[in-house]
């Protein structure tokens, strides 16, 4: 069997709005090699949508469950990629206001 699954990055429009573009692609970068890497752990194809914020996964002769594992850990992985980049930004710059 042949799986295709778009993984959209979270909160790359928000960052791109308060941070800047150079942000989200500093972002985008740092979530493409933490894909990458699960990619190649499962032997699965990643692909970069035109769009810049969804990325595509082709997974090739692998069982329902080992689809999901991938992908569960794929969707795991940016969301705690992007809960760290967040608090290393954006907490500094509210945290002095929120204490006050």
């Amino acid at each position: 069997p042949i799986y295709l699954a778009l993984i959209d990055i979270d909160g790359l429009r928000l960052v791109n709005d308060i941070y800047g573009h150079f942000a989200g692609d500093f972002v985008k970068a740092a979530l493409t090699k933490v894909l990458e890497r699960v990619a190649k752990k499962y032997g699965v194809i990643l692909y970069e949508e035109t769009r810049g914020d969804e990325f595509g996964v082709i997974i090739v002769d692998k069982t329902q469950k080992e689809v999901k594992k991938v992908l569960q850990e794929m969707c795991l992985k940016q969301h705690l990629l992007l809960i760290c980049l967040l608090l290393q930004t954006v907490l500094p710059v509210f945290l002095p206001n929120l204490i006050q």
